[in-house]
Parts: C-alpha cells; structure tokens; sequence
C-alpha cells in the first residue's frame, strides 16, 4: 500500500507528496484537538486487463472496496480521488482530506507470507505505541498479504538517494531469501508504506489467492494498521467548503459492484468512467 504501483500513481506519489507537505505543515500546529470526522482520500487505480475485458471496456479505472472498508473500520470516511483530472483538482481535493491513501499490488509475490523481521521499531512513530502482542503476532505468526509483482530493498532504497528520507521499520523474506521493505515512514512527515496488504485480511476472500490470512490475529492486525492511519489523519482540520460539497464528493455517491464472481481479485470494486 502506498508506494508501489507504477506509471500514473507513481506520478501522482511524488505530486501529492509535494501537496501533503504544503498541507499537512499548517494544519499540524492546531491546538484543536483530534478531528472526530476524519475524510480520507483513496486514489483510484487504472482498470486491469481483467476488468476492462469482462466489462468491455467501459471502465477505466476503478478502487477496491476493501480499502473504503478497511478506512470505514477505524472511524473515517471516503473520497474517491479520481484519475486524469486537471491539477486543479488535485490541489482543492488536498486541502479538503485529513489523509491520502495510495492503493498498490499487481499480483502474487513468491513470499513466506508476513513474518516480521523488526528493524526500527523503537524508534518509529507507527509502531512505538503498539501493544506488545501486536508485535509478537507479527514477528511470529503469517499474518501479511503479500501480494505485489516486485520489492524495495535497503540498497534499492539507498541507491535512489531515500535511505537518508525514509526509516525503514521491518522487512520481509521471500521464498528465494531476498529480504525487503515491508514497513517503512518518512523521517519528518506522516509518509507512512507497507509493502502488504493489512486491507485484505478482513475484507476479501477469493479462495484461489493463497496468502490471504483470515485468523483472528491477522484480523487483529490489519485494524492496527487501519486504527493508526486513521488516527494520524484526526490531526489534520482540513474541511469542505460546505456540508453539501462534502456529501457530494463522499464515496457514498458511487454504487458498488460485486466483482468477485468474474474471477476478479476483489470481492467488490467502485469502477469509474474517467474522461
């Protein structure tokens, strides 16, 4: 989540990076308090072969529902952030949202499915208040969806000049021993990445995904990561112009489509027509 898709999001990462700072460097000083209606923005991805073929092309994008519900589940609502809009669109929509989320994964990654090897974590803001057994379960149970065609390692991370900018927390190993990135944050700001999927372990059950884990604890662990994103978002007072503008803009305003009988890798999705 987060950081790995690749052509337009990875554009858009390093656009909304620049916007978040701009951003998130006012609202951080209010003496408000916490925001009790948190909005979170979730970036719509380009529809897969998949999804243009079953539904003859007349989608071009489209976001997961197991996101929407994933950030519904710690207490904030959603706006979809739309594809191929004018920049205009991206800079009122930033100073609207108390948080960005950046979907990823393209497809099965040969892992040992989410033991945690803690790096950082005594020093990290994502994990210095986490309960111990939170911990515990990620160190030693599988409780990660892996689910992405490539990785980021330390050297890759270092070689692009981000070993200095981003704090790596834990890594992974795939089946062949590489060892990666699977948690990481940026040093000053609320840049927070997994390279797993915490949303999948409550919310999709295609049965020909393996590494989808439904256990009690994976459950118990994706809400961390949820409950934690959602809470670093209520420092943030952005807000719509209007109740009106608000609602209008909601996810709420799209229907939903079970996609999961079409062999799809989510049980439901919001497809969008992109102009």
């Amino acid at each position: 989540m987060l950081l790995l898709r690749i052509s337009v999001i990875q554009i858009m990462v390093i656009y909304f990076t620049q916007l978040i700072q701009s951003h998130y460097l006012i609202t951080a000083r209010s003496p408000l308090g916490y925001n009790d209606r948190p909005i979170i923005g979730i970036v719509a991805q380009e529809a897969s072969y998949h999804l243009r073929n079953v539904y003859n092309n007349a989608y071009s994008s489209y976001i997961a529902a197991s996101y929407v519900k994933y950030i519904e589940s710690a207490g904030a609502r959603v706006v979809p952030i739309r594809l191929g809009r004018h920049e205009s669109y991206y800079e009122d929509i930033m100073s609207k949202v108390n948080g960005v989320l950046f979907p990823g994964g393209s497809t099965n990654f040969t892992t040992r499915n989410g033991f945690f090897d803690t790096v950082g974590k005594i020093y990290s803001k994502l994990f210095k208040h986490a309960p111990k057994n939170i911990i515990d379960i990620l160190k030693n149970q599988s409780v990660t969806a892996n689910f992405h065609k490539l990785c980021v390692t330390m050297k890759k991370l270092k070689e692009v000049n981000l070993s200095n900018t981003y704090h790596v927390l834990s890594v992974n190993y795939d089946d062949n021993g590489l060892r990666y990135i699977s948690t990481m944050e940026h040093f000053n700001m609320p840049f927070y990445a997994t390279q797993f999927h915490p949303e999948k372990n409550s919310f999709e059950w295609a049965t020909r995904l393996r590494g989808i884990p439904h256990s009690k604890n994976a459950i118990r662990v994706g809400q961390y990561f949820a409950n934690f994103f959602v809470d670093e978002a209520r420092k943030n007072f952005h807000t719509f112009v209007s109740k009106e503008e608000e609602s209008s803009t909601l996810i709420y305003n799209y229907p939903i489509t079970y996609t999961g009988p079409t062999r799809s890798s989510f049980e439901q999705c919001y497809l969008f027509i992109d102009n």
